[in-house]
């Protein structure tokens, strides 16, 4: 699976119909008892920032396809992606 579809898929599943910090709950839970899940979520939301951050309009797209948050532009989504990122990170190193 690459970094698009690994971001598609873990956004449906843990963030399209609960509120996010309720979906970073269930993420970290999930990806806690498997060291692997929680590097190749962590690759797909950092190769997402980084396209974003070269204006890729592919981050808004998958954002906006998975009913997450509507953003109208790659600095929107890079944001929301760091926040998210940052938000996880920290329930993740709690339990560490």
């Amino acid at each position: 699976m690459d970094w698009k579809e690994e971001l598609e898929n873990v956004l449906l599943s843990y963030f399209s119909d609960q509120t996010i910090q309720v979906g970073i709950k269930e993420l970290v839970m999930a990806t806690q008892a498997n060291e692997d899940d929680h590097r190749t979520w962590i690759l797909a939301l950092e190769t997402a920032i980084q396209n974003s951050i070269k204006d890729s309009t592919e981050v808004v797209d998958i954002l906006t396809k998975s009913f997450v948050v509507h953003v109208n532009s790659p600095q929107e989504a890079r944001r929301f992606l760091e926040g998210l990122r940052d938000e996880y990170l920290a329930h993740y190193k709690t339990l560490y």
